[in-house]
């Protein structure tokens, strides 16, 4: 069968958040997980938002919304507004809505109405707390890289804006204002599909999704709830993580009463009722935490090391002397920096965090004698997203010990067996005698029990979708043909959602359901660290790749645990300080595994494991061919190694020198974010990744990727080491591809004799010094070995094949050589001999190739636009999004759920398992 072009070059990163073969999140298009920085484009990041937020909605009445989200039953009766209050309303309207005449006004100007509800009567009623309200339609905040402007807000009392321009730091509950119409209602009341597609309704969405995301940006909140007023109607809003419950749309010119009412309803609510996190205090421009941030951020050449490798801090204080210094208990003492030493980009990073007009906060992590306090300001890195995990990391000031710390915050999506991330690293800190390289838990836990509830109000029921049999697809795959994203036609697989009960008990479904309920999150370590592609020479990063394997190893031989988002955004550098045996002390970087929220034990009994997380777990651009082909199979060690590969691939491509110079933006897009869609709707990794790790074969066109010689000093070209170490690794890749096409050759065969049939920190930081010429301002003797060894060295020489001649030796060989992958033993002595005893270019580091225009988003939203023209035109099914009615949850609560277990249904794999040293008898 002929086969259609390659498909245009398409980007989707698939982390935490959904699976790439549904190319629905945005949200997991995130451009740290690359290293990378991106400039602000806030037109496409809104489109974006748009199509991420489909299924998100849930539409319900307003006496709903107001019962059971805005005031539940349990808070007593609904407070009533003061009658002078409705009749100011009243009168308003009728001036703003009818004439003299008593005639119906059409068309009224959005301004106009903005003007009456905010100058007229909601600054005039007096609200309760002494809540009030400005507007913002023609200026934004000078912090806000988006500039968004939002019509109108309720503000305390204390922090209105005079300047015209949006507070989103104060901001209490935010209100859009348009001039009535269809057009411009985002929302649907007709059918059981909230969400309006058509491109003027959408725009609108887009703007309301900006100003909830922005708001989460700036403050640290459970919730946050929001008014549209379109003409005569107003719709109410409630926002968290986990989704949006939207009420009807209200004619309050009929009922002016209605609309006041919800407006003095959530000005009688308390702060954390209206979403404020009470664990999360908002620092003034004069208390004693602010100042002390300053005085941390002021450069101290006593006590900033520099953090090149190799570079000599003796004469800097002893960190471990210092680190149990006085803590920062009294005002006296915070108000100085801490007097122990600290690496000066730390430092530096801390002091770009603290952007004028920016909030400042005080976090808690813990409760009672136990909590702890940490300063932080503006995130190092934030998710941009409305929905999802919501993740932002900082350098804070821990407070306790007088130190600069990494603090992650985030809203970890509720799973059985699934653990905290907190829980794993303290747990591998456990074990005597085994030291790995993973962060140091200062403190983490659940705060204060706090749960999304959106998804607590969809409808129990989804309908199950129906898909060939796995097994059946995977035979024929191969001669499936691959279809142009732009031209396909693409059939949405989900029915109606399913109870979150069911969905958390289930192993991987063939679509995801993004109806799920999120636990806030915050973890803080001891390591801050630099992202993995400030590596100095090729040597070192391969070096600091082995580290991060070396853990990975140690992590499943000693506690059953597989990481499961092995990316060269969780592979980072750590500098830390090491004393030779005179008391000389230097600087040493290691390969820094982070990032283990996704983590899972694994019974070494590969009968017993079972896909947990009912989605795809990992970043789309690293995962392996063979998991992408089928999710639901469970991650292995291979599979985990595959990705390493990538990541290694993936860096030296961007920062060394090597035969794809004038390319590497095209070859970037053209293996990592190219993806294939398949007419059984099914997704595959591109063909340049394919062909990489099935023939070992990296190329563009007929180019075969090379890295660049160097002359050594007596005059002598030496090949790259890299090279061969690529081609030496991939043998076992290639084994391993060619097993699973062997068994689905005598799949096939099979069905065609039996008559079957198918069934159903971001940028790099600049080292002062070259590492080479450091190293021999040492003693020989002082310091170890940077590089030791676990395993006898191999002959890197002997052939790989050495009997082709022969074809059961050949299978043989193959079957040896995918067994490797089993184990984390024939990777580890592969780089060990390479790093030991080949000869390392000084100089093969070169400035990063990655064109500065490159932008995963502009990728991934070429694949969206297409895929919407279905959605539109009626090709995908919808989902049920009716609140429950006998429902009354306290939405504000935050009460922890309760799950049940179920049988999850049978999947055959896409890929049968195959136990590779079981083939060798």
């Amino acid at each position: 069968m002929a086969t259609t072009p390659p498909p245009t070059p398409l980007v989707y990163i698939s982390n935490q958040q959904s699976s790439p073969s549904n190319l629905k999140n945005w949200n997991t298009v995130n451009p740290n997980k690359l290293g990378i920085s991106v400039a602000n484009n806030a037109e496409l990041d809104r489109q974006l938002e748009v199509w991420d937020s489909m299924d998100r909605s849930l539409l319900t009445t307003l006496d709903e919304f107001e019962n059971n989200i805005l005031w539940p039953h349990a808070n007593g009766d609904i407070p009533e507004p003061p009658q002078k209050a409705v009749k100011m309303m009243s009168k308003v309207i009728d001036k703003l809505f009818y004439t003299a005449a008593k005639k119906r006004r059409q068309d009224v100007p959005e301004n106009e109405i903005a003007n009456a509800i905010i100058n007229d009567v909601i600054k005039e009623i007096g609200l309760p707390n002494e809540l009030s309200a400005a507007l913002s339609q023609d200026g934004y905040n000078a912090t806000d890289p988006a500039k968004s402007k939002v019509d109108a807000a309720l503000y305390p009392s204390g922090a209105v804006p005079e300047d015209g321009c949006p507070d989103w730091t104060h901001l209490r509950l935010f209100i859009e204002f348009k001039k009535g119409g269809t057009e411009h209602d985002p929302f649907n009341d007709k059918g059981d599909h909230p969400e309006a597609w058509a491109k003027s309704r959408q725009r609108v969405r887009g703007q309301l999704l900006a100003y909830a995301s922005t708001t989460f940006q700036y403050q640290h909140r459970t919730a946050l709830y929001s008014l549209l007023i379109n003409g005569d109607e107003f719709r109410g809003m409630y926002w968290d993580r986990s989704g949006l419950i939207v009420t009807e749309a209200t004619n309050y010119v009929d009922d002016p009463s209605l609309l006041v009412r919800f407006l003095w309803t959530f000005a009688s609510l308390s702060d954390e009722r209206q979403g404020i996190d009470p664990t999360a205090t908002l620092l003034s421009t004069t208390s004693d935490e602010y100042k002390l941030m300053d005085s941390w951020a002021i450069a101290n050449p006593a006590l900033d090391m520099p953090f090149h490798e190799l570079a000599n801090v003796s004469e800097f204080p002893d960190a471990v002397s210092t680190a149990s210094l006085n803590p920062a208990g009294s005002t006296r003492q915070r108000s100085k920096q801490p007097t122990h030493p600290v690496f000066k980009f730390v430092r530096d990073l801390f002091r770009d965090s603290l952007v004028l007009g920016w909030p400042r906060y005080k976090l808690d992590i813990g409760e009672g004698p136990g909590k702890r306090e940490f300063l932080v300001a503006k995130p190092v890195f934030m998710s941009t997203s409305m929905f999802g995990r919501g993740t932002r990391g900082y350098i804070a000031c821990d407070l306790e010990t007088n130190q600069f710390i990494w603090l992650k915050d985030s809203w970890r999506p509720f799973y059985e067996g699934v653990e905290p991330e907190g829980n794993y690293l303290e747990m591998m800190a456990s074990k005597p005698g085994l030291k790995l390289i993973v962060p140091t838990v200062v403190a983490h836990g659940d705060v204060l029990r706090q749960t999304t509830s959106v998804a607590e109000y969809y409808k129990a029921d989804q309908s199950q979708s129906t898909t060939p049999s796995a097994e059946v697809q995977s035979a024929e795959n191969q001669s499936a043909e691959v279809q142009s994203v732009e031209v396909q036609s693409v059939e949405s697989a989900r029915g109606k959602k399913r109870a979150r009960e069911e969905e958390e008990a289930s192993e991987e479904p063939d679509e995801p359901t993004e109806s799920r309920t999120f636990i806030h999150y915050r973890l803080a370590v001891k390591e801050v660290c630099m992202n993995m592609g400030n590596f100095k020479q090729g040597k070192q990063l391969v070096r600091m790749i082995l580290d991060c394997i070396y853990t990975h190893a140690d992590a499943y031989v000693h506690f059953n645990l597989l990481h499961r988002d092995v990316s060269s955004g969780n592979m980072l550098i750590m500098p830390y300080v090491e004393k030779g045996v005179t008391g000389l002390r230097r600087v040493r970087w290691k390969g820094f595994l982070t990032d283990w929220e996704l983590a899972k034990y694994v019974p070494k009994d590969k009968s017993l494991q079972r896909a947990r997380q009912p989605e795809r777990t990992g970043t789309w651009q690293f995962m392996s061919v063979a998991y992408v082909r089928d999710p639901g199979r469970p991650v292995a060690i291979a599979d985990e190694l595959e990705s390493f590969f990538h990541v290694l691939l993936h860096h030296s491509i961007r920062y060394l020198g090597h035969s794809f110079h004038d390319t590497v933006t095209s070859f970037i897009i053209d293996y990592f974010d190219t993806f294939q869609r398949f007419r059984d709707n099914t997704t595959r990794c591109s063909m340049a990744k394919v062909r990489a790790v099935t023939d070992g074969r990296i190329s563009i066109d007929d180019q075969v990727l090379e890295f660049n010689p160097e002359v050594d000093s007596k005059g002598k070209l030496q090949q790259h080491p890299l090279n061969d170490l690529l081609k030496k690794w991939l043998v076992l890749f290639n084994a391993r591809y060619d097993l699973f096409e062997q068994q689905r050759r005598e799949l096939r065969a099979s069905r065609a004799v039996t008559n079957l049939s198918p069934g159903g920190a971001s940028s790099r930081v600049e080292a002062e010094e070259d590492v080479e010429d450091l190293a021999s301002a040492f003693p020989v003797g002082e310091f170890p070995d940077i590089v030791t060894t676990r395993y006898s060295l191999i002959d890197l020489d002997t052939p790989d094949d050495d009997a082709a001649s022969a074809e059961a030796t050949v299978a043989r060989m193959k079957a040896e050589n995918a067994a490797e992958l089993e184990d984390h033993i024939k990777t580890i002595k592969i780089f060990e001999n390479y790093i030991k005893t080949r000869q390392w270019p000084l100089h093969d580091v070169v400035a990063d190739q990655l064109d500065s225009t490159y932008n995963p988003k502009k990728q991934f939203a070429a694949a969206k636009s297409a895929m919407m023209v279905n959605v539109t035109s009626g090709h995908t099914s919808t989902l049920s999004k009716r609140a429950r009615t006998d429902t009354s949850t306290d939405v504000a609560s935050g009460s922890r759920p309760t799950t049940t277990t179920q049988s999850p249904p049978h999947r055959e794999p896409m890929w049968p398992l195959i136990k590779f040293r079981a083939r060798l008898g």
